[in-house]
C-alpha cells in the first residue's frame, strides 16, 4: 500500500479501494482454496467467517491504533472499539450484500 496515490495510513484520499479491494478479496479467497486443497480440508463458511472476523478485528485494533497515534491519543478500548468495528462490519457486510446477489449469501434485506 505504500504505492503512489495509495496511503500507508488509510487517509479519505487513499487509493486503495474499488477495483484494488475487489482484486485483494479475490486473491484472498484463491489462497483459501489453495490452502484447501493443499490441506485437504474444505471447512465450512462459519469456520472461514470466524477466521475471516479475527483478521478483521486484528485489522481493526491496528487501525485504531494509527488512528489514535495521528491524533495523539490513545487507543479507543473496551465497549466503544466493539461499537465501532461493530458499525465497520456492518456497513461492509451491507455493501457486500448489495453486490452480491441475494441467491448466493442467503442475505435478505
Amino acid at each position: 500500500m505504500s504505492t503512489e496515490g495509495s496511503c500507508p495510513n488509510g487517509s479519505p484520499g487513499c487509493g486503495f479501494g474499488g477495483m484494488n479491494e475487489l482484486a485483494l478479496v479475490e486473491k484472498i479467497m484463491q489462497v483459501i482454496g489453495s490452502y484447501d486443497q493443499d490441506k485437504r480440508i474444505n471447512p465450512c463458511p462459519r469456520c472461514l467467517r470466524d477466521t475471516m472476523l479475527a483478521v478483521a478485528g486484528l485489522l481493526h485494533l491496528e487501525a485504531a491504533k494509527l488512528d489514535a497515534a495521528k491524533q495523539g491519543k490513545p487507543p479507543v478500548k473496551g465497549k466503544r472499539f466493539e461499537d465501532e468495528f461493530a458499525k465497520v462490519a456492518r456497513a461492509r457486510l451491507k455493501a457486500v450484500a448489495e453486490a452480491v446477489p441475494s441467491n448466493v449469501i442467503g442475505f435478505k434485506q
